[in-house]
């Protein structure tokens, strides 16, 4: 959609009467307005279920989207850009909504992609405040790592439902540093770590993981190249061996 960057916010008036809409999805538009609650309350989205938006610069620098985000009770998935600008609103809006009560934050599925355009990334903080907010979390990718360290994990509040994590490349923490904000993610089933792991052995980053999340069966991450193919990691339960799938 080619749009003039005066476009009212009343563009989103037509979500109003959409009560049947399940999939939002919005691409490059960087002119489009924030959707607000006065053009669409919350309640009248009652089947949405998933929401993407990416390049869309106006949107998503706006605490009104977030706010509408953040007490849809329906939303299950939500894929959107986050940089510097949309963390300060989305952590704006959950401010508004926790003052008014009007949190809901239900998703399960939470993609933060790193917008196309040249950005600056979320902070650690941001990201911390934003992931304490969501209560039933099951994925979780953080695409944009530059800022982050993998102590934002560690706000989840049940961060024993987590059964999938990405984290994507850019962190400057050594991984075998990284996963000891993971501790609490018992559920977790699959970790993707950035290949920024010269400095870390594949023993440094398994074992701990192995002995705090017992259910991991998949790890991706880049290690020394010369370790060998398989690691052994000793556990109360018994010993666990790790092999390097082959790529």
């Amino acid at each position: 959609i080619a749009c003039s960057s005066d476009v009212p916010e009343s563009f989103w008036g037509a979500l109003a009467a959409a009560s049947f809409l399940e999939e939002l999805v919005v691409d490059d538009c960087p002119d489009l307005p924030p959707i607000t609650n006065a053009a669409v309350p919350p309640a009248a989205l009652a089947s949405l279920r998933t929401v993407r938006i990416h390049d869309c610069e106006r949107m998503l620098s706006s605490d009104e989207t977030w706010r509408l985000l953040w007490t849809t009770p329906t939303l299950q998935s939500l894929e959107a850009d986050l940089d510097a600008g949309a963390a300060e609103a989305a952590v704006l809006a959950l401010t508004t909504c926790k003052v008014q009560r009007e949190l809901c934050a239900s998703v399960q599925y939470l993609i933060l992609s790193e917008p196309s355009r040249p950005s600056v990334p979320p902070s650690g903080e941001h990201c911390a405040t934003m992931l304490g907010a969501v209560q039933r979390l099951r994925e979780l990718e953080l695409l944009d790592a530059r800022a982050l360290n993998g102590a934002c994990v560690a706000a989840l509040p049940r961060p024993e439902l987590l059964q999938s994590l990405v984290v994507g490349d850019g962190a400057s923490a050594p991984l075998h540093d990284m996963v000891r904000h993971f501790a609490h993610c018992v559920g977790l089933r699959y970790l993707e770590l950035p290949e920024n792991g010269a400095s870390s052995t594949a023993l440094s980053v398994l074992e701990p993981l192995t002995r705090a999340c017992p259910l991991l069966r998949t790890a991706v991450f880049g290690s020394i190249a010369s370790e060998d193919c398989s690691v052994q990691v000793h556990t109360a339960a018994g010993a666990v061996t790790w092999s390097r799938a082959n790529t």
